[in-house]
């Protein structure tokens, strides 16, 4: 069983997420890696089940590092979109110029309905195509018919994009702000004036 555990220092807080994240999603997307490259080594069609689990696992725990790192507590995907454009972009260069794009297409979709969507604008269609193992097609634009352009994401990628951001910034010095928001995360004050809160607060009452 594991327990809640605070954070004493900022360096101390990344360790814990970037522990998670190895242990949790690495162990897993391991597993799923060696089935698929096995099955390609055969020439057989892999299994590719649970794939699109990663990416629901994985914009979260990008989302969360941005929340340590910038802080929006009133538009969250703004420390997502935030956090691409910057910390990503230093250690794979490609995400700048399509965060939000990324955060409107993947996270979005993947977080509120269960299904992929594309993107129109202008007569402008952006579609999407999520990969796994093909981390030098990652963030590649394709010219599809006539105004559809297709942008590919792959997670193989992106979760070492997570590990190399979380380590660089375990390394910065952050006047404990970080420690201080990470520890926050285990509590949440209900607030009575909050349309969310009510529900909750009325159902502990009777507790």
């Amino acid at each position: 069983m594991r327990k809640a555990r605070l954070a004493r220092t900022d360096r101390e807080a990344f360790n814990l997420i970037l522990g998670r994240l190895e242990g949790d999603v690495g162990g897993l997307l391991a597993l799923l890696l060696a089935s698929w490259r096995s099955a390609r080594a055969e020439s057989k069609k892999p299994d590719l089940t649970p794939f699109w689990a990663f990416a629901r696992m994985l914009f979260p725990i990008a989302e969360s590092i941005g929340d340590l790192i910038y802080r929006n507590d009133s538009l969250t995907v703004m420390n997502l979109t935030s956090i691409l454009e910057n910390e990503f972009e230093r250690v794979r260069p490609g995400y700048k110029g399509k965060a939000n794009v990324i955060a409107q297409m993947y996270r979005h979709s993947l977080t509120h309905t269960d299904e992929m969507r594309a993107l129109y604008y202008l007569r402008k269609t952006i579609t999407w195509k999520l990969s796994l193992d093909e981390a030098a097609d990652h963030l590649k634009v394709r010219k599809l018919a006539r105004g559809r352009k297709q942008l590919q994401f792959d997670l193989t990628a992106f979760y070492e994009d997570i590990r190399q951001v979380c380590s660089k910034a375990r390394g910065a010095k952050w006047g404990r702000k970080v420690a201080r928001k990470y520890n926050g995360w285990f509590l949440l004050k209900l607030n009575v004036n909050k349309k969310s809160h009510q529900g909750a607060i009325n159902e502990i009452k009777k507790l």
